[in-house]
């Protein structure tokens, strides 16, 4: 599925990850050192913010829309939908985007609910908002929170296997917020893809943890999405000289280092904040953004190819401007709301 609106502007970003931090090389208490070395350089993953037991995805999805909506001074009678993209919701249910609801003081008169999805949030996500913001008012505003806690701290009381460890190593926590606007005369292209055969590439069943086929998703990502890459710039001919920077999901450095090599992409233009935050699932691409703000700050705006891709299988891409004024820098949040648990 491919499209593009006229009318639709990303108003704002930024980015929350917890203020827990763990480097990878503690892991060589529990596995190996050698193997702890080499799954660093593998996947580019150094240091990662991780929570705690009490802290969850919506504590910074929650963190990361107040930011958002201080800095962007937004009226929030404004704001008619607000959709949180998560794999780690509060409740079977309701959706948590209503708890954020209520915790964000949004008027009665606004869309909310969840989507369950993960590394192609961001432009699954923007696809959905902006579809639903063509019903709506010129300067009617949305936001579209991407939040997920993959990355969780080392429990000194569980007993890790090396497949644990590993996948632990490769994990961050964090959330993104957008405000997204409906105006007049400006460009975003989007195009979302998806393939159900691969859906057991990375999977976790219920009472069980999460389990990721590498040797498929690499196959996927060094494949389907490098020709999805040239497929989306034919389809708008998009140039080369018409991108100022790429933004990709933050899987692993192999992956992107192949993706960078077959797309013949210039290194200088490609973002990249694994080694300090890991794989963040669907926030990682809009966090690339904010990790990397000082350096877009020379321009006034950047043109931005942003691909996310991953989970179910899915992939998309999203092409548009963004001022760099309204890109945030990263905040970190211990903070927990905790009167909802039981």
């Amino acid at each position: 599925m491919h499209g593009r609106y006229d009318n639709i502007k990303i108003q704002g970003i930024t980015a929350a990850v917890p203020s827990t931090v763990e480097d990878n090389m503690e892991y060589a208490d529990l596995m190996d050192p050698r193997r702890v070395k080499k799954q660093i350089k593998l996947t580019g993953v150094k240091r990662r913010h991780v929570v705690k037991k009490e802290q969850r995805a919506s504590d910074l999805a929650y963190a990361a829309a107040v930011n958002l909506i201080e800095n962007k001074r937004v009226d929030i009678h404004k704001v008619k939908i607000c959709i949180l993209i998560t794999q780690a919701p509060n409740y079977q249910l309701p959706s948590t985007a209503f708890f954020l609801h209520k915790r964000l003081g949004l008027d009665k008169d606004c869309l909310v609910y969840d989507m369950n999805l993960g590394c192609s949030s961001f432009n699954v996500g923007v696809q959905t908002v902006s579809a639903l913001l063509q019903a709506c008012d010129v300067h009617t505003q949305a936001l579209l929170l991407m939040s997920d806690s993959s990355g969780r701290a080392i429990d000194p009381e569980k007993n890790y296997t090396e497949d644990m460890i590993t996948h632990n190593m490769l994990f961050g926590s964090a959330a993104t917020a957008i405000l997204l606007e409906k105006v007049e005369h400006n460009d975003l292209y989007f195009m979302n893809m998806s393939d159900g055969n691969g859906f057991q590439a990375i999977i976790k069943y219920v009472g069980n943890p999460a389990s990721m086929d590498g040797p498929e998703v690499f196959r996927f990502a060094i494949n389907d999405v490098t020709e999805g890459i040239q497929q989306f710039k034919n389809l708008y001919n998009i140039q080369e000289d018409m991108i100022d920077y790429y933004s990709f999901h933050q899987a692993q450095g192999l992956i992107l280092d192949n993706i960078v090599d077959l797309c013949n992409i210039p290194p200088e233009k490609e973002l990249r904040s694994i080694e300090e935050y890991g794989n963040t699932s669907g926030s990682s691409v809009l966090l690339n953004l904010c990790v990397n703000r000082d350096l877009l700050q020379p321009k006034d705006t950047c043109r931005f190819f942003i691909s996310g891709f991953g989970v179910g299988l899915s992939w998309g891409y999203i092409y548009t401007t963004i001022d760099t004024c309204d890109i945030f820098p990263v905040m970190e949040t211990g903070d927990h709301y905790d009167e909802d648990k039981i």
